[in-house]
């Protein structure tokens, strides 16, 4: 079952990876590729994460400045 995530008040700058992908109206998956992707810097460059303890908080303001996220690598050859 889906549980929303906590409403996301208005001087918040930085969100959970639940609230994120209920802002930008996607899978909490696809936000878990997308960070993995940035973690490994393989994609995503320009979303600001950060660690406090065990999670993982998104800033807002990249999330609105970052006009496409990716959630799969781009395979090259």
């Amino acid at each position: 079952t889906y549980t929303m995530a906590r409403p996301i008040s208005p001087n918040q700058r930085w969100v959970t990876k639940d609230q994120a992908a209920d802002y930008l109206g996607k899978s909490r998956r696809l936000i878990d590729y997308a960070v993995d992707l940035k973690l490994n810097n393989l994609g995503n460059e320009s979303l600001h994460i950060k660690k406090v303890g065990n999670q993982i908080l998104i800033s807002i303001s990249s999330l609105e400045e970052t006009p496409h996220i990716m959630t799969r690598q781009k395979v090259t050859v």
